[in-house]
């Protein structure tokens, strides 16, 4: 995709088929001879054209595309006319397989409005109302049944027979509630660490079960796919909510992650720091030994501790703030050094 700037730039910014000005969000590179014909990655072997254009001719030769354009040309020859964005159908032939996509859109559209279990007269209903240029013709079937029942195989809907050849329009079951399912997840954890901040830690998973059962009595695990509570619990480890420790049997002791997020939540700024420390060379001369800095800090603010920060010693501290060129230290003995504003900074 790195060659597609340059090559749309040699070609003038235009579409190699059809001249028009091609955007480059609607381009795409083209192989003359198709890679499954043995064509190579070579520029000479490169073009750019519109996607729609790309994706019609599939892996046609290059005498096959040439006569597909030779048909068409008579018209307003532009990819924009002939492999079409909405319902147009110039050169069906050649568009067949892409605009079948564009009809399915339109069916989802249709029954996401209508809702599930629609009978497939006012599924057709709806569509011409959305799109009055639809015709199942366009997509190669003879009647909107067999469109309902390729979309089915492709499962795009699910279609309940009623009586001849009428059908309900349904929305794929498995795909709601897969979604569902995700969606729920996220509720039922929060529901289970709404049980767990009112327990101790290492509470049996019966325990947790109960009391999520209290603060909602409606709770099944069976809801969110799982056929055991603890298949629940595990699942919810594996996503970092909550941490098991095994007993006997399937029974686990159960325990909030809270201290390594409370670790986290208390462990002020860095930043906040440096602005200490800036403040505290502001006033003093430049090699100042560190624990004079120290000193000043502690002045101006008593609270002041560099392991809140995370440093176990003070020089630490100051060897990190010179890593992000806060300061200049230079080395006397030991652990000691002269600090030096960095007024560069």
């Amino acid at each position: 995709m790195k060659k597609i700037n340059p090559l749309l730039f040699n070609q003038g910014g235009k579409c190699f088929f059809c001249n028009a000005i091609l955007d480059i969000k609607e381009a795409s590179i083209d192989h003359i001879i198709p890679q499954s014909k043995g064509g190579t990655d070579d520029i000479d072997n490169l073009v750019v054209c519109c996607k729609y254009a790309n994706q019609a001719f599939r892996d046609y030769s290059p005498k096959h595309k040439m006569t597909v354009i030779k048909e068409i040309f008579t018209a307003s020859f532009s990819c924009q006319n002939i492999f079409p964005r909405e319902n147009s159908c110039v050169a069906k032939k050649v568009v067949e397989k892409l605009d079948i996509s564009i009809a399915y859109q339109l069916l989802i559209k249709t029954v996401k409005s209508t809702g599930n279990d629609t009978l497939s007269s006012q599924v057709k209903a709806q569509m011409l109302k959305l799109s009055p240029s639809f015709k199942e013709s366009d997509y190669g079937f003879n009647q909107f049944n067999q469109f309902l029942l390729d979309a089915q195989e492709n499962k795009i809907i699910h279609l309940k027979k009623t009586t001849g050849n009428n059908y309900l329009v349904t929305q794929p079951i498995e795909k709601n509630n897969q979604t569902a399912k995700k969606q729920n997840l996220s509720i039922v954890y929060q529901l289970l660490q709404k049980a767990l901040e009112s327990m101790e830690n290492n509470v049996a998973s019966s325990q947790v079960k109960n009391k999520m059962l209290t603060l909602k009595p409606s709770f099944k695990e069976s809801d969110y796919g799982f056929n055991q509570f603890n298949q629940f619990l595990l699942h919810a480890q594996e996503n970092n909510i909550i941490h098991l420790q095994n007993t006997t049997g399937n029974n686990y002791l159960v325990n909030q992650l809270i201290k390594k997020n409370k670790k986290t939540a208390e462990k002020p700024n860095i930043s906040i720091a440096y602005q200490l420390l800036h403040k505290a060379l502001e006033t003093m001369e430049n090699d100042a030994v560190s624990s004079q800095v120290k000193n000043k800090m502690l002045i101006l603010k008593p609270s002041f501790k560099e392991s809140d920060y995370g440093f176990n010693r003070f020089y630490k501290f100051l060897l990190h703030a010179q890593e992000n060129k806060i300061i200049h230290l230079k080395k006397t003995k030991g652990n000691n050094y002269l600090v030096t504003h960095q007024k560069n900074k």
